[in-house]
């Protein structure tokens, strides 16, 4: 067989345990509760205790006060193929078809406590699910023996973030905070073993059906905000990429022998209190992707492994190729309504591009993360002294994207990817 034929059918094999892990991976998304009904905007205006999800700076404006919220994200994932395989040696043609994931429902927790020491301090915990997913792909999907011919397929990934915070007003109208970030993963993979041969360390016995692994990780959030015209607050934060330890049952399935960091994070927005009633929100958010190489490494990786024999490009290597995600921005804006004193309206919309490249598609190609425009709207309703009740929804129209199969080049494949989302997040707070 040519060398060359025989290498891009082993990187095509091995392309494949990511495709199924991208189902699992989303871009998180920094919000607190009520934010979720303005567009996740707000981070000039804190308004509960799981503030400092958007910046630790605004704890310190909330108050005495507990949030417990849960929020429900539903995900609807397609992809078609066109165009025959060419059965060219060595070449890996994705079957022609129309298949739809069963992502199912993602449920993730949300949990903010917030005290005042004195009026200008104060301290809270901040406890909130994100990422987590989990996928299940029988044995007989994608034309053959499962998905990637080792039977039933399938992720699980949890992640669980907490926010120790301190926030110290330095005069009424201005504050700066801190958080500590600390990062819980759990995942687990099935059904991947064909991929045994296309590891960087030969052995592949860290690939797959390993059971759960778990991952854990220290970072830190920055914040700081200041009413800079009576009315116009204006506020930013920054946290810093999320070093985790290593997925040692896992480390020849992503790169650098299992690493799986948490990317780093700004986010710089403005409040406009319009009127007593009226509140007009915009936030600026950029995620740093390629920081990461499990995120960012390319598929163009596994061209370098061809030319060179340089196995560090084989899955699980210190260059192994990820999803080949860009680094992303988000704009969001958004609208509240105090419409009477035990009614809070909000609504808000942001847009953001999605971090999959057309030359990348193969790799994310049940990928859940291409959301672009997405809308929302919410109220709180005030239940009685100190006690509220937030809800808030979401929904994200279907998104295209495609690209050709750079895996078989000869059949000229073109693979669509269409994912749209919906979500649901409600809230009990209690101020106290």
């Amino acid at each position: 067989m040519n060398p060359v034929r025989k290498h891009l059918g082993a990187a095509a094999r091995a392309c494949g345990a990511l495709l199924l892990l991208s189902t699992a991976i989303s871009p998180a998304l920094g919000h607190s509760i009520k934010a979720r009904g303005s567009g996740t905007a707000g981070i000039a205006f804190p308004q509960d205790a799981t503030a400092a999800r958007l910046s630790p700076s605004g704890m310190v404006f909330v108050g005495n006060r507990v949030d417990l919220g849960l929020t429900g994200m539903t995900n609807d994932v397609s992809y078609s193929v066109t165009g025959a395989p060419s059965g060219a040696p060595g070449t890996s043609g994705l079957f022609p078809e129309t298949v739809k994931s069963k992502g199912g429902l993602s449920l993730a927790p949300n949990l903010g406590v917030n005290w005042m020491l004195g009026s200008r301090r104060s301290v809270g915990l901040v406890v909130y699910g994100s990422g987590t997913m989990f996928t299940d792909y029988p044995g007989s999907a994608g034309g053959g023996a499962g998905t990637f011919g080792g039977g039933p397929a399938g992720v699980s990934t949890e992640q669980l973030f907490l926010l120790p915070t301190y926030s110290e007003k330095m005069n009424e109208t201005s504050a700066w905070g801190v958080s500590a970030v600390v990062v819980y993963h759990r995942f687990r993979a099935k059904g991947l073993g064909q991929m045994a041969p296309y590891v960087s360390d030969g052995t592949a016995d860290n690939l797959s059906d390993m059971g759960y692994d778990v991952a854990t990780g220290i970072g830190a959030k920055f914040g700081l905000q200041s009413e800079v015209h009576p009315g116009l607050t204006l506020a930013a934060s920054y946290q810093t990429r999320v070093r985790m330890s290593k997925l040692d049952r896992y480390a020849d399935l992503f790169a650098e022998q299992g690493g799986f960091d948490v990317p780093p994070t700004l986010m710089v927005g403005f409040a406009w209190q319009m009127s007593p009633t009226s509140t007009l929100m915009f936030d600026f958010e950029r995620t740093w992707h390629r920081d990461v190489a499990s995120l960012g490494n390319s598929v163009s990786n596994f061209a370098t492994w061809m030319a060179t024999g340089n196995t560090d490009y084989l899955l699980g290597g210190d260059h192994g190729a990820g999803f080949g995600w860009r680094n992303t921005n988000l704009y969001k804006l958004g609208y509240q309504w105090q419409a009477s004193p035990t009614w809070t309206l909000r609504a808000g919309t942001y847009y953001g591009r999605h971090p999959i490249p057309s030359s990348e598609v193969v790799m994310n190609v049940l990928a859940s993360g291409i959301q672009e425009w997405r809308m929302t709207a919410g109220f709180t309703k005030k239940m009685g002294p100190g006690r509220e009740l937030t809800l808030s929804l979401l929904y994200a129209p279907r998104v295209r994207v495609s690209g050709t199969n750079p895996l078989d080049p000869a059949a000229n494949q073109t693979v669509e990817l269409r994912s749209s989302q919906l979500g649901v997040e409600t809230s009990w707070s209690l101020a106290f």
